[in-house]
């Protein structure tokens, strides 16, 4: 890890590092949510617990996350979704990528494109700013 994190974003690894529980992390901005999250996931892929992650957010965030797996998971192998719908079909089967990152939209689209019965299953599901009403 690049440095040692807080007491209370170990907390939060602690919560989130169950297969069968749930973890909300809402913790203000700049408190280390990112990192907590995808230091859940590694050590949950490291004991073998899970070895598929779907993670969604917004489009603009993609690539920072991408960016922070790089900085606090980098032996994990990460994969965009995006591009044409040919392109999208074939990253969402690429075996060697555990972890799938995908915004909101292309998610839903895919859904129906590909099919629930044929869309793959994930063992870990991240949101990250899960949809909400922009107006208020």
């Amino acid at each position: 890890m690049p440095f040692e994190p807080f007491p209370f974003q170990y907390q939060g690894n602690l919560r989130g590092c169950s297969p069968q529980a749930s973890a909300l992390l809402a913790d203000e901005m700049g408190l280390g949510k990112t990192m907590q999250a995808i230091s859940a996931l590694r050590l949950l892929m490291r004991s073998g617990e899970i070895r598929s992650v779907l993670l969604i957010c917004p489009k603009p965030l993609i690539t920072n996350w991408q960016r922070e797996l790089q900085l606090w998971a980098e032996e994990i192998p990460v994969v965009a979704i995006e591009g044409p719908s040919d392109r999208r079909r074939m990253l969402w089967e690429m075996p060697n990528a555990p972890v799938k990152v995908a915004n909101y939209e292309l998610l839903v689209r895919d859904l129906e494109m590909i099919g629930e019965d044929d869309f793959p299953a994930f063992d870990l599901l991240i949101l990250d700013e899960a949809p909400k009403n922009q107006e208020s």
